[in-house]
């Protein structure tokens, strides 16, 4: 974890995004909401009240087609277009949402942290949910994830990276622990996940080792922020990296880093693409990285030391 704050870089103000309501678990009726991240917060504050749990609404930060499950389920993995956000789940009982959110402010992260309806003082469960700059692909949102569990010390339950996998939201009518915190105390503060690619060095997947769920993520020596060789190398020489530079050797150490992770093939193909357009100059001849060959190298090795 970060002892450093990072100080928030507002997005653009009034930027909307998408995302889903479905009215019960079988997923049967949707409704897509396009809204900025600010409003989205306000509607999580007032949603409800609920008579019970099963009656809450359900929330996920993506779009979804109109193909359903032989069930009537809309919310299937096959049928997300994009994703708009990512959501981790905490169900440990023991990290109140005020130590996530301080997590995910150092960090620079825009996010709301709200709990679950079944959420008690003395055993809380809560929910973040940070949303992206653009919508992305359905394969980019477990690296995304990753970030925000690395950040949080890998206390993120493992069904948070099923990538359908949506959450109950609102209120009950009955007295409970019911909390809406955001960053920064401003839901137009801080930087969208997917514009902080730095947090790669800290993301934490599902299938990699991570804290046990009763560690709290300050807990130990804080390090400071990490910041890729890249980006200190552009620090120096004041531009994006050309030809000469070393790019290959940069790329191959940034694909093992984030494959030892527990991302898979996918994810790190999407992290590395991702890694080359923000830090390489495009006008720098490539000569060509064999970027399907590293991918492929570091991910295999990987797996099998995991196996």
């Amino acid at each position: 974890m970060s002892a450093r704050p990072i100080d928030p870089i507002p997005a653009m103000r009034a930027s909307t995004f998408t995302w889903t309501r479905f009215y019960d678990h079988g997923a049967g009726r949707k409704a897509q909401i396009t809204q900025t991240f600010d409003e989205l917060v306000r509607h999580i504050e007032v949603a409800g009240p609920f008579s019970e749990k099963s009656k809450c609404w359900w929330i996920k930060l993506a779009t979804f087609g109109d193909a359903r499950t032989e069930k009537g389920s809309l919310r299937h993995d096959l049928n997300i277009t994009e994703v708009t956000g990512v959501e981790a789940d905490y169900d440990g009982e023991q990290i109140q949402p005020e130590e996530a959110i301080d997590c995910l402010e150092r960090a620079g992260i825009r996010a709301v942290v709200y709990t679950s309806p079944s959420s008690r003082p003395d055993a809380p469960r809560w929910r973040v949910l940070a949303p992206l700059s653009r919508p992305h692909p359905p394969e980019a949102r477990t690296g995304l994830l990753a970030r925000v569990n690395g950040v949080l010390g890998g206390i993120v339950a493992p069904e948070s990276f099923v990538l359908s996998q949506a959450y109950y939201y609102g209120r009950l009518t009955t007295p409970g622990d019911w909390r809406v915190l955001v960053t920064f105390g401003d839901a137009e503060d801080g930087t969208c996940v997917d514009e902080l690619p730095e947090l790669d060095a800290q993301a934490i997947g599902k299938s990699a080792k991570t804290t046990p769920r009763t560690a709290r993520p300050n807990s130990g020596t804080d390090e400071p922020v990490r910041f890729t060789d890249a980006e200190e190398r552009i620090a120096k020489l004041g531009r994006k990296l050309r030809a000469g530079d070393g790019r290959r050797a940069l790329l191959m150490s940034y694909a093992a880093s984030i494959s030892a992770r527990g991302l898979g093939k996918t994810e790190v193909r999407v992290l590395v693409d991702a890694f080359i357009g923000t830090y390489f100059d495009s006008q720098s001849p490539s000569g060509g990285y064999g970027i399907d060959a590293v991918v492929a190298w570091v991910t295999e090795r990987d797996e099998r030391k995991r196996s």
